[in-house]
């Protein structure tokens, strides 16, 4: 139960990242590389 709590949570955070980058990556290329070097940091537990 809990595991399926842990995955819905990160799955919603995921979809309001999505909400949030797509405006800035239209605007800002660059943005794309800056979530990019980000990920491997945000997966690090």
């Amino acid at each position: 139960m809990s595991k399926k709590v842990a995955i819905g949570l990160l799955m919603s955070l995921l979809f309001l990242a999505v909400l949030f980058a797509v405006p800035a990556v239209a605007e800002k290329p660059e943005t794309i590389r800056t979530i990019m070097a980000m990920e491997p940091t945000l997966l690090e537990p």
